[in-house]
């Protein structure tokens, strides 16, 4: 399937979802940190692309550090009447003027590398732009404010047994790497405490692997196991993990993270889990899955079984989403079809 046509689908179905109530974003001002990142891009088209269909009016505003960037990737949405940017970063966050009904906070670092290297502003980009992206919704009362948190708030799972929102927590700040789910577990206890202390409120989603196109352009630094995955596939090359890839986790489709951001948006309050359970895999199996489905298994799979400080420790995050299926959300693409409509 090409991808401009999965990106085609993934809008109309999202525009005709059930459980979307769009009608509530009639007129309404969201604005969207981490515009420029996987998830971040995808819901700003979203919410343009419903806007324009439905009639809907949405202003969105969409925050990003880099301008040039920024333009590239939005470049055939501009000039857009519904979109307008925030150029700068959350920690020190630029003025916003106008109303602010709803804030989706996506911004934060996501290279496994930067978080071992510069563990200072991975916390402080997360913990800092929460406040500030706070003390705004206190300003402009703020109808509903979505955090995307992960699922690496639950820190160190060895059991493998099924986790919902109420799961004790392992994480060890001594630990360098656990710096990313050390302050999306502050962020997330910001939320609560907003939500107590003045009333707004909050929802915070904590994402399984997210898998997705994002259109790049130059040289994208640290790449993620799916991008080096489809990058062995094209090239002919074997697939080469550097660690054993034994941890399991569970994936949900970019479309449908986006639906579960909707729903908590203008439906949810709290902590919700966002994952498609049937997806629930080890590292190594994915990579097995990629190359039976998509290389035909004419490249391998090959474990180097290295322990790296970049990455975390083996780990067993079999997430459950039945807290956020109470609001009628659910998966719509398992994981061998997500591959298929995301494979490059």
């Amino acid at each position: 399937m090409e991808k401009e046509k999965c990106k085609q689908e993934d809008l109309d179905y999202l525009l005709h979802t059930q459980w979307v109530p769009w009608e509530e974003l009639e007129g309404k001002t969201i604005l969207v940190t981490g515009s420029t990142g996987l998830i971040g891009f995808h819901l700003v088209r979203a919410l343009l692309h419903a806007s324009r269909e439905k009639g809907l009016g949405v202003r969105v505003i969409a925050q990003a550090r880099d301008k040039e960037k920024g333009e590239w990737m939005y470049r055939d949405l501009l000039p857009h009447s519904g979109l307008e940017f925030l150029w700068g970063n959350v920690e020190t966050l630029p003025q916003v003027d106008g109303p602010v009904d709803y804030i989706v906070h996506g911004a934060g670092v996501t290279a496994s590398r930067e978080m071992v290297e510069r563990p200072v502003e991975t916390i402080w980009t997360t913990v800092q732009g929460m406040r500030n992206l706070l003390e705004l919704a206190r300003e402009k009362k703020t109808l509903g404010v979505v955090f995307l948190s992960s699922m690496e708030v639950y820190g160190r799972q060895t059991s493998g047994e099924v986790i919902g929102e109420d799961c004790d927590a392992h994480l060890d700040p001594g630990n360098l790497r656990d710096c990313y789910p050390v302050s999306k577990a502050l962020a997330e206890s910001l939320c609560v405490s907003y939500a107590r202390e003045y009333g707004i409120r909050t929802s915070c989603l904590r994402l399984s692997q997210v898998l997705g196109c994002l259109e790049r352009r130059g040289n994208t630094g640290e790449k993620k196991i799916i991008q080096q995955i489809f990058d062995d596939i094209r090239n002919g090359r074997d697939i080469r993990l550097l660690t054993k890839g034994g941890s399991k986790r569970t994936y949900v489709y970019i479309r449908d993270a986006i639906s579960a951001i909707l729903v908590a948006l203008l439906k949810g309050e709290g902590f919700f889990n966002v994952s498609d359970e049937e997806s629930y895999c080890s590292i190594r199996e994915l990579c097995e899955m990629a190359v039976h489905e998509l290389a035909e298994d004419r490249i391998r799979v090959v474990v180097e079984g290295k322990e790296l400080p970049q990455y975390p420790k083996e780990n067993f995050l079999n997430l459950t989403s039945k807290r956020l299926r109470s609001l009628g959300w659910q998966p719509s693409v398992g994981l061998r079809e997500a591959l298929w409509r995301i494979r490059e």
